[in-house]
């Protein structure tokens, strides 16, 4: 302590200078202004790499916006990873985020090996039972049933979602109960949930939730999904009443053919990259076109199939599955040959076969178009570009994991077909 009052610092250890009032009158010139200056070269933070502080994007269902005022993101860990090793230099030595810890025994993988859609609940799964807050309350869109085993309703539940409608699971929990999945009405997709609920003794109650996608949609599934459950077991009381379905289709044609600008407005919605909301709205409205005969022509210009390329960037199943339900109509169209000529629309769509990231909903029907379109095309190929379609499907094919898959037959038949049609091609073979 000094007589000028009292510092945690130590003058000695500054060096004061002769003359100086206990070495504080003239301080060295970096520790000017710094109360809490420390005499070594002390790095007070960590360094990271940006690609560590990037947050992942994590989605409750795969493939659909976030933006849906329905998006309710649920079993999401907040956290940051970090490498087990941080750099020596900046942290004075080695970081062992693991020391202490067996990797092996103490940090299991919760990653399940079973794909969602090969998923069954089992005898020892039960829902839980429905909250006791007074203000819960269960949606419209739910069924109350009675059943002496649970595991059957969930079952059933992934029963009707892998054979009754075109869906995607995304997720199953059999803690929870609860299954997720994207599902498409023809064009229309929407992603929903469906949970669970013990009610009483041997009583439950199976609601769903439309997370994001279309409303019309998410109610012809509901019915669809209400009516495949009741039969298969006792209904205690219904919440809905069956309404008769609304075909949109001829008011979607009159609509279409009121004049020919209105495929502008629509078109540039493809390019929208950035707002996959709105590209998926583009996507549902051109394949519901591109069923109709009359509008599908319209749809076989080179203009907008450079659209339709903009379309096939999107990774959203939301929007990749209409996109791939347009290209099948329109491959049968016979205006459609020379675009599909262009090697480019069919390089980006062997492509999206291949990738990772295509769901096999829409892997499935993108190799059905590529059938379909050479088919009908291969004809008209130049030799460059059957000889480049050969090669991306030879690649594609060897990609597939399963050879009983509709994809594969659907590849491997559009390659007899390429090679019927040029077999004076080098190198196929």
């Amino acid at each position: 302590m000094s007589r000028h009052g009292s510092s945690d610092l130590d003058p000695e250890m500054f060096g004061s200078a002769k003359g100086d009032l206990e070495g504080w009158q003239h301080p060295p010139a970096s520790l000017t202004g710094d109360f809490y200056r420390e005499p070594d070269n002390v790095y007070r933070g960590l360094s990271m790499s940006e690609a560590s502080l990037e947050a992942p994007r994590l989605s409750p269902f795969k493939g659909f916006t976030e933006s849906d005022f329905y998006c309710e993101p649920d079993d999401i860990l907040k956290g940051m990873s970090m490498a087990a090793e941080a750099p020596a230099s900046r942290l004075g030595g080695s970081l062992d985020i693991y020391k202490g810890f067996s990797k092996s025994s103490q940090c299991p993988s919760k990653t399940s090996t079973v794909s969602p859609g090969n998923e069954r609940f089992t005898e020892a799964d039960a829902p839980p039972d429905a909250p006791a807050d007074p203000f819960f309350k269960l949606e419209v869109t739910t069924v109350h049933i009675s059943s002496r085993t649970p595991s059957e309703i969930g079952n059933n539940l992934l029963d009707f979602l892998n054979t009754r409608v075109v869906s995607s699971i995304a997720k199953v929990n059999r803690r929870k109960f609860t299954v997720k999945a994207d599902v498409f009405v023809e064009a229309s997709a929407c992603a929903l949930k469906a949970r669970a609920y013990r009610e009483d003794q041997g009583t439950y109650a199976v609601e769903f939730q439309r997370r994001s996608g279309d409303a019309v949609a998410f109610n012809r599934v509901f019915q669809q999904a209400a009516n495949f459950l009741s039969p298969r077991f006792v209904p205690v009381k219904s919440t809905f009443e069956a309404t008769p379905d609304f075909d949109c289709e001829e008011l979607l044609r009159l609509s279409m053919t009121e004049s020919k600008g209105e495929l502008a407005p629509l078109l540039d919605m493809a390019g929208l990259l950035d707002l996959p909301s709105l590209q998926a709205e583009c996507a549902a409205a051109l394949a519901e076109m591109a069923q109709d005969t009359h509008l599908a022509s319209r749809l076989c210009t080179r203009r907008t199939f450079e659209d339709f390329k903009k379309l096939l960037q999107a990774d959203q199943t939301d929007v990749a599955y209409p996109t791939a339900r347009m290209l099948l109509y329109l491959a049968q169209c016979p205006e459609a040959v020379p675009c599909f000529a262009d090697r480019g629309v069919l390089s980006m769509m062997l492509d999206k076969v291949r990738s990772k990231a295509t769901s096999a909903l829409v892997q499935q029907q993108l190799a059905q178009a590529l059938n379909a379109a050479i088919t009908r095309c291969a004809a008209n190929f130049s030799q460059k570009v059957s000889d480049d379609i050969m090669s991306d499907l030879i690649k594609a094919i060897k990609d597939i994991s399963g050879r009983d898959t509709p994809t594969y037959r659907n590849l491997k038949e559009a390659q007899l077909v390429l090679q019927f049609q040029c077999r004076g091609a080098s190198g196929w073979p």
